[in-house]
């Protein structure tokens, strides 16, 4: 599909593009082409605040029933090649931020976000590099607390082939929280677009050093299912999340559905930047608020 210019007269004319991409797809539906492309703005640049309708707590566009076959999705996003036409008056400042933020950026196509918590090696080392990180200074804002991520994303994912943990920063072993230097295995598979440079399942990770550059990348991954190395983004301002933290434990569930058992709420524990201090410290992110997760690290449950 090449689409370079999208002068549709309102969003549904938007989304009804989307239909053509997502009825490619095996098993899902044209009724839920405009589901599937809201989930694209909302992984690319977070929660619409004009949105008027309210779903289960704890969940976002993403946050499907229906599923398609990873075989049937495209290498790359075909929602890339389109832009909306200067002069349209009758698409939203939302999505019109999306698609150039889409356009710009070239994020993976997403599909519904993950329901299974990630293992493997990289996954215990990203918790291992996290934790060392508790109570150093970022060094500044937005760029150092990305860079920061992104480096510790790298060197977990290089650790893989290596079978060795090893922190960026000064080239020590980690094992800051006591417990014993992950163990090197193999059989992992990438997620969808976690940023790196081929298909290849050895592929080291190497993150945008921006916030806001960082949240384009990896795969969406459901709240209740965030797992250590997972990137969780929240306090999205002006369509871009100003902060980010790297998961160091499995979602603390709080509460669930009483009819179905599904996840309703729960907390995120995070290393990431405070913003008082300056310093990098364990911080536990509620799933209601306007926090967005996305899985990067190759691992055994992609």
């Amino acid at each position: 599909m090449n689409v370079q210019v999208l002068a549709a007269s309102a969003v549904a004319a938007v989304i009804g593009c989307l239909f053509i991409v997502v009825a490619a797809f095996s098993g899902v539906s044209n009724s839920s082409g405009e589901q599937f492309f809201n989930c694209q703005c909302d992984s690319a640049i977070g929660p619409d605040p004009s949105a008027t309708t309210t779903t289960t707590a704890g969940s976002t566009p993403c946050d499907s029933d229906e599923e398609w076959e990873p075989s049937d999705v495209p290498s790359t996003n075909p929602l890339v090649s389109m832009t909306v036409a200067p002069g349209e008056t009758e698409i939203s400042d939302y999505h019109r931020a999306c698609m150039s933020a889409i356009a710009s950026g070239a994020p993976p196509l997403q599909t519904p976000a993950l329901r299974n918590a990630n293992t493997g090696f990289a996954v215990d080392c990203s918790r291992e590099l996290a934790y060392a990180q508790v109570g150093k200074q970022a060094g500044g804002p937005d760029a150092a607390q990305g860079e920061v991520i992104r480096d510790l994303v790298y060197a977990a994912s290089a650790a893989v082939p290596t079978g060795r943990c090893i922190a960026p920063a000064d080239g020590t072993v980690s094992g800051s929280t006591g417990s014993a230097s992950p163990s090197a295995q193999s059989g992992y598979t990438m997620p969808t677009g976690s940023c790196a440079q081929t298909a290849d399942q050895q592929t080291a990770v190497y993150l945008p050093n921006t916030v806001a550059g960082q949240a384009l990348c990896g795969q969406r991954v459901r709240l209740g299912a965030v797992s250590p190395g997972d990137l969780v983004f929240w306090d999205y301002r002006d369509n871009a999340p100003t902060r980010v933290g790297i998961a160091v434990e499995h979602t603390r569930v709080t509460a669930t559905d009483a009819d179905t058992g599904e996840f309703v709420a729960g907390l995120m524990r995070v290393v990431a930047v405070d913003p008082a201090t300056g310093e990098f410290t364990l911080l536990d992110v509620p799933s209601d608020s306007d926090a967005r997760a996305k899985r990067v690290l190759a691992g055994a449950a992609n």
